[in-house]
């Protein structure tokens, strides 16, 4: 009996803590823009590089804290690069650089007071795995397309800081806006010189709390 009634309690404990953490965790999808360029220690001169823009789609799953803070991991699809105008004399091409990511930042959110609107801010950092590389040139006239995937390493890594807007449509589901910045701190390239990720982002996901 008494072996019986360590049973039970146990499982009770185990249904009472797993419903107190679910009750602290939201899940959610988010997608949006990333305007992105690439730092370059070798940039040639005769080079212009420009922002090109791409798409962001992913999850999101928050764990609260507290009323104020909480940990929060957004897996996705990114796409970042570059364009790269060169106009030279009679020499002139236009490039765009590619490169697809599959990301896991790790952020830690801060949410100020509010009602229905709810301001916060987040930072943190990003690790990217690179699943594609490619660089598509326009010289002459003529397009060429180049698989570069072999000139960069898988790895890339980055700190995120943005601010966003939480609005709250329901007990359970709010709406978010936010914009952000990513400063690639690691040198993600095999050749001579380095290169770094650069990211304006907007994004806009909706947040259901279990």
């Amino acid at each position: 009996m008494k072996v019986k009634f360590k049973t039970v309690f146990t499982i009770l404990l185990f249904f009472i803590a797993l419903n107190s953490i679910s009750a602290q965790i939201s899940i959610g999808i988010q997608g949006g823009l990333n305007s992105a360029i690439l730092k370059l220690s070798n940039k040639a001169p005769i080079a212009t590089l420009n922002y090109k823009n791409g798409f962001i789609i992913g999850t999101i799953i928050n764990y609260k804290l507290n009323r104020m803070f909480s940990i929060q991991s957004e897996p996705r699809y990114i796409q970042k690069g570059e364009r790269v105008k060169i106009d030279y004399f009679f020499f002139k091409t236009d490039s765009k650089i590619y490169f697809d990511y599959i990301e896991i930042p790790i952020y830690f959110v801060t949410e100020f007071s509010g009602t229905q609107f709810r301001p916060f801010a987040l930072g943190g950092i990003n690790i990217g795995y690179l699943i594609n590389a490619k660089a598509e040139s326009i010289i002459s006239g003529k397009k060429n397309t180049f698989d570069i995937k072999g000139d960069y390493k898988k790895l890339d890594i980055a700190v995120d800081l943005g601010m966003g807007l939480k609005y709250k449509i329901s007990s359970v589901t709010s709406l978010l806006l936010s914009a952000r910045y990513s400063y690639g701190i690691y040198d993600f390239s095999k050749r001579d010189g380095s290169v770094n990720t650069r990211g304006i982002q907007m994004l806009f996901g909706i947040l259901y709390k279990l």
